[in-house]
């Protein structure tokens, strides 16, 4: 354990903030991609919900004709 610190406090200031700072932005970049599909995927099954919908309609619609033509 002291020597991986001691290795760390042995490397420039520099090259310290940029491995942090390259650190962040690949985790800002996973959310970002985790966040386009989790977006992707609501569309989808808001596009699956919608033509349930419709089909429930027609189905209703079907069932008042066929009752209106038996009486």
């Amino acid at each position: 354990m002291a020597i991986s610190t001691r290795f760390i406090s042995n490397i420039r200031i520099g090259v310290r903030l940029g491995g942090a700072f390259t650190g962040v932005c690949l985790c800002m970049v996973l959310a970002l991609g985790i966040g386009f599909w989790g977006q992707n995927s609501a569309s989808n099954a808001t596009e699956s919900l919608a033509a349930a919908v419709d089909i429930r309609r027609q189905a209703l619609l079907a069932t008042f004709r066929t009752a209106d033509l038996n009486g």
